[in-house]
């Protein structure tokens, strides 16, 4: 017997967990289906969670290290085996405290576990229920992208839904990419002590980043010991964990890469539910949903957000869109899927933390802009710590915030106050009107903003009739 919902939302991730909260709030008969045993979906038990707690065990055993500059000299013991325990801990608390069925019973969703399939456009199958439904969100997510190598459908290798269940610290590690994930994860086993060495594609790490942050991450890259190649051609792999081999050919020049163990960080690629023809949703040809502006796929009562729609790949997009599409399904709204202000960060150190158009955008779009910086070496508070980095922000002609990015400790927490800026149409020269505590970080983008400001007046006519009179 079919049962029947307003809403079935599809996929419990970051997307789906807030799609079915805010619709059961509003009151609305919904079903979440998941896949999986657990809800939380990649975020929670493969992506932002568990590495960000692997990042903070590596950044403790690394400072602990290399503590000499603040008197502090120690040789730290790394055991793997409590480190992947606080990571484990990590994602067993936060599906405790939220990411669980009971929570979303509780909140008023029916809950469903097992592969969905649509029957018809308005209709899913999961195991032997059939849903029927007057809307449907998909946000089922994506999977890692293993590339078409010889020799890796052989090859032990891992990626990042299966690294996070080593029991032992790898003696080396190559990593194959070079975007957040493979940086992220590369750092941080190099600061646990793996040997590792990074295969990139491209000419420089992190490529969709400003230029300047690509060349910070080198740096320290480089400081502790990591080997990046760039202009990688992968030609093969072999081999299994204790014994992997990794040849490539380099600008002509071939070479075999040794490693105890391998790992695949080149991309993702969108899920999606079964048979999506039956229901009239349309795919592109990297397999993504297709939608318009209102996040609607070509079957206008089915939205799609998230990975799954082949757009910006991030946790608080997913989130973002998850709202709109609820207030578009059910409320008869039209909000559009706007991210003009685009925002995310890569958790490596330097952290690297970016918003907004980079200067090759506003160069390609012939956009004047004006670009300001300041150092970490003028932030107090960076000097008192010893950290190093920059603040970069774009602005327009007539003060608008376009970009920036931060390179250093504390970048992405320090997006938030440029972001609330750009959001809210203040000018640049506004930030530097909001009091803030000394010493701190977010001084920087205040007395930036300031000095600018301060530069700008001094070198105009109220400047020259100010020195007049003083």
């Amino acid at each position: 017997m079919s049962k029947q919902y307003d809403l079935v939302v599809i996929g419990a991730g970051s997307g789906g967990l807030v799609s079915a909260e805010v619709a059961a709030r509003f009151g609305a008969k919904v079903a979440l289906v998941e896949a999986q045993a657990s809800l939380g979906g990649e975020c929670l038990h493969s992506g932002c969670v568990p590495s960000k707690a692997l990042i903070k065990a590596a950044r403790t055993a690394y400072a602990a290290q290399n503590g000499a500059k603040y008197g502090i000299i120690a040789k730290p013991t790394v055991d793997f085996a409590k480190v992947m325990n606080h990571v484990k801990s990590s994602i067993a608390t936060i599906e405790k405290r939220s990411d669980n069925d009971a929570h979303y019973i509780e909140l008023g969703a029916d809950m469903f576990h097992g592969q969905a399939d649509f029957i018809d456009a308005h209709t899913i199958s999961v195991g032997k229920d059939q849903l029927t439904f007057k809307k449907c969100i998909i946000a089922t997510g994506s999977r890692p992208l293993v590339p078409n190598v010889p020799g890796l459908a052989e090859t032990s290798y891992l990626t990042n839904e299966t690294i996070f269940e080593l029991k032992t610290l790898p003696t080396s590690l190559t990593v194959i990419g070079g975007g957040p994930i493979s940086v992220e994860l590369g750092q941080a086993f190099a600061m646990l002590g793996t040997k590792v060495t990074l295969l990139a594609r491209e000419d420089r790490l992190l490529p969709r980043e400003e230029p300047a942050a690509s060349a910070a991450l080198l740096r320290e890259f480089t400081k502790i010991g990591i080997t990046v190649l760039f202009g990688v051609e992968l030609k093969s792999t072999s081999g299994t964990i204790g014994n992997i081999k990794v040849s490539i050919n380099q600008a002509g020049r071939k070479q075999t890469i040794p490693s105890t163990h391998l790992l695949i960080a080149t991309g993702r690629v969108p899920n999606t539910p079964g048979k999506p023809e039956l229901a009239g949703v349309s795919l592109t040809n990297r397999g993504a949903i297709k939608v318009n502006v209102n996040l609607q796929s070509s079957a206008g009562h089915i939205y799609a957000i998230g990975d799954c729609n082949g757009g910006m790949q991030f946790t608080h997009v997913a989130a973002a869109q998850a709202t709109m599409a609820v207030q578009n399904a059910l409320l008869f709204g039209s909000r559009k899927n706007g991210l003009a202000m685009p925002v995310w960060a890569t958790f490596t150190t330097p952290e690297i933390a970016h918003l907004g158009a980079t200067e090759e955008q506003l160069r390609t779009a012939k956009t004047t802009y004006t670009s300001y910086n300041v150092s970490y070496d003028e932030i107090d508070k960076a000097v008192a710590e010893g950290e190093s980095g920059f603040i970069q922000v774009l602005v327009g002609k007539k003060g608008a915030i376009l970009g920036a990015t931060i390179v250093g400790e504390n970048a992405a927490e320090l997006t938030s106050q440029i972001v609330f800026a750009a959001r809210n149409k203040l000018s640049f020269k506004q930030l530097g009107n909001t009091l803030q505590a000394y010493p701190t970080y977010g001084l920087g983008v205040k007395e930036l903003s300031s000095r600018t400001e301060f530069t700008k007046l001094l070198g105009g006519p109220i400047g020259k009739i100010i020195r007049r009179f003083i």
